[in-house]
């Protein structure tokens, strides 16, 4: 029995170690989650200097510091839920002694996204890609699966292994390549900038592009309400422990609400509008704050120029929204 077990562990152990071998060799020939990597590298060079931190999901893209006149960073992602952001925030304001104000966009999503639960659209790697950008090692909620997947990125790949074996097969590179895309270059001030060269929206291309956006953002958030009813009390909860955090730190919350386009408005079901309303204004009571709602500003909901798509401001949309909305809200912040 005890030669059985010496051999069961000396065989564990060897396995443990070529895990842990492939492991690093493969990240090294074809890093994983590069632009998290850089960000967390930019933000390690300027973290003493930043004054404006962006945190959160997509709406993120809606702030732009120049127009801010303000030394910034973005280290929101498409898709980060609050549970994401919350870890974000325990890890890095500490890390951030200049800091004065953290924005945060609100949204329908922010209380129905747990990016951690089983729903048809996998969003683990969006929860891996957060592990990425931690400065520490710490777990989100209990998520160990992507927790432990996280630290063995270079094993289980978000690419499926096609940078490593691309280096060999040139298909492979290309479409490796393909599947990055979306968002491939990263600014010095953490800005992800997306890589297919549209900058706005053909007025004739909203009304298809906001009811296909919506139809699939309104079906992951049904499964997520299906497999998991009490996400809106949780992600509630999660937002005011992140308000809590920033004041705790010295700095300022301002979350908003982002403006979207028009079309992509009245496509909401009434059921979302209203229990986003309800969380919000629950919010707002207990925290004491206001979450400003430029989601219908009229400044921006019907200009088809200011939007990447129906949801998202583009680049111009977001300089001039930062210079007319937000410059003001931070102007006026003690």
């Amino acid at each position: 029995m005890r030669s059985f077990l010496r051999s069961g562990l000396a065989f564990l152990s060897v396995g443990v170690v070529l895990l842990l071998a492939l492991n690093v060799a493969s990240a090294r020939i074809a890093p994983v989650f590069p632009m998290e990597r850089q960000r967390v590298a930019y933000l390690e060079e300027q973290r003493e200097k930043v004054e404006v931190l962006v945190i959160g999901n997509s709406h993120g893209h809606a702030v732009n510091f120049g127009a801010l006149k303000a030394s910034g960073f973005h280290l929101w992602t498409p898709g980060q839920d609050v549970f994401e952001t919350e870890a974000l925030l325990a890890a890095w304001l500490p890390r951030l002694p200049a800091l004065r104000f953290v924005l945060l966009p609100v949204g329908f999503s922010s209380f129905t996204t747990d990016n951690a639960l089983p729903v048809r659209e996998n969003r683990s790697q969006i929860r891996r890609g957060a592990y990425a950008l931690l400065p520490d090692r710490r777990l989100i909620g209990w998520d160990w699966d992507n927790w432990v997947a996280s630290r063995l990125s270079g094993v289980v790949r978000e690419d499926h292994w096609q940078g490593v074996l691309g280096r060999v097969v040139p298909a492979l590179a290309q479409q490796a390549k393909a599947d990055r895309e979306g968002f491939r270059a990263v600014d010095r001030d953490g800005f992800v900038r997306r890589g297919h060269g549209r900058t706005s929206l053909a007025p004739e291309q909203i009304a298809g592009e906001a009811e296909r956006l919506l139809a699939r953002q309104l079906a992951t958030q049904a499964d997520m309400l299906a497999a998991d009813p009490d996400l809106p009390e949780r992600a509630r909860d999660a937002l005011a422990r992140c308000v809590r955090l920033v004041r705790e730190s010295g700095a300022t919350p301002i979350l908003f609400r982002a403006p979207v386009h028009e079309l992509y408005a009245s496509g909401l079901d009434a059921e979302t509008v209203k229990r986003t309303e309800t969380l919000v204004e629950r919010l707002e009571t207990e925290l004491a704050l206001k979450v400003h709602d430029f989601s219908t500003d009229r400044a921006f909901v019907r200009e088809p120029r200011f939007f990447f798509d129906p949801s998202h401001l583009n680049r111009v949309g977001a300089a001039v929204f930062s210079r007319d909305r937000l410059r003001a809200l931070l102007e006026r912040a003690p």
